[in-house]
């Protein structure tokens, strides 16, 4: 009916990135078309000025032309019209093509290449990408920042030796913060490549972003050092500020936040930005159409209990 039909168009679903490349059949960090919300943002290349087509790497919101659920099946379909003509003898580059232009993989399983569950989805506004896993855990950007801010802070003279002393002097609240270990700095901050990031879980990262906001308080910014990269840290950490306060009548707030630390953060770390600033960006339209501010960090925390019963059972 038309009534449950208006009912799921108001849902929504949250999932990593891999999850969401398996849902909508995209090429993901592969594709030169890496995101499924957008028509016009491009990837893999080198940055250029288009009247039309904008880089992974702009914070231009305003120009980002977005799919319906009725261009997205367009898409969907024209990869499978070019699947189709393969079958009947075309050469394969005809759907290699077709993939790359649109940025989605021919799979007959999957749920974009559905028309009936494609539309109940409602895809790509159901849409919810996840400030965990864009942020903070699997690669998120937070840990590339981290870990820059960290070499940066080594060549100013503090050895990470020196940062797990000054940390083990802080007394965290229990509430909201995960405690790091003894030589947390030593052992998970990569000082070799301007292109790495750290190894660490979300919940560490959300302790060590405002521990670095301290202690940028107390020795960078008093002797003015750092202070594009001290700017950028605070902006990142009032975002998660913001997005843990739970409270989607900030969304005005997350947005200019998320905006301006996107253009610093592409300025600073030119070579640590993937895909997951962008699709970051996606996060306050979501927040205002829903009136929600999710994240997976719960559902995360039951993932253990969840694994254990997909693998135990027969």
């Amino acid at each position: 009916s038309s009534a449950a039909s208006d009912v799921y168009k108001r849902q929504c679903f949250i999932v990593d990135a891999k999850a969401l490349a398996q849902i909508c059949s995209l090429k993901n960090s592969s594709g030169s078309k890496p995101c499924p919300c957008c028509k016009n943002c491009l990837g893999h290349c080198d940055h250029f000025d288009h009247a039309y087509f904008v880089h992974l790497h702009s914070a231009e919101v305003d120009r980002f032309d977005h799919h319906t659920p009725e261009t997205f099946a367009d898409a969907v379909q024209m990869v499978r019209e070019a699947d189709d003509a393969v079958q009947m003898g075309a050469h394969p580059s005809l759907l290699a093509e077709a993939e790359q232009l649109h940025g989605i993989v021919f799979d007959a399983e999957s749920m974009a290449f559905d028309e009936d569950i494609c539309k109940q989805a409602n895809l790509p506004d159901s849409i919810f990408f996840d400030t965990m896993h864009n942020v903070c855990a699997s690669g998120g950007f937070a840990q590339y920042e981290v870990n820059q801010f960290c070499r940066q802070v080594e060549k100013h003279g503090f050895p990470m030796e020196m940062l797990d002393s000054w940390y083990s002097c802080i007394h965290s609240p229990r509430q909201g913060f995960a405690k790091l270990s003894k030589h947390w700095f030593s052992n998970r901050i990569s000082l070799a490549s301007g292109r790495s990031h750290c190894q660490a879980y979300a919940s560490e990262m959300l302790t060590v972003v405002s521990v670095l906001s301290c202690f940028a308080d107390e020795w960078l910014t008093p002797r003015g050092w750092m202070p594009a990269e001290v700017c950028c840290l605070k902006k990142l950490e009032l975002m998660l500020d913001i997005t843990f306060s739970h409270n989607h009548e900030y969304v005005d707030l997350l947005e200019q936040t998320t905006i301006s630390h996107h253009k610093e953060f592409v300025a600073l770390y030119p070579l640590c930005v993937k895909n997951k600033p962008h699709y970051q960006l996606h996060v306050p339209p979501s927040v205002r159409r829903f009136k929600r501010m999710l994240t997976c960090f719960a559902t995360e925390r039951k993932s253990k209990f969840t694994n254990c019963l997909l693998y135990t059972s027969d």
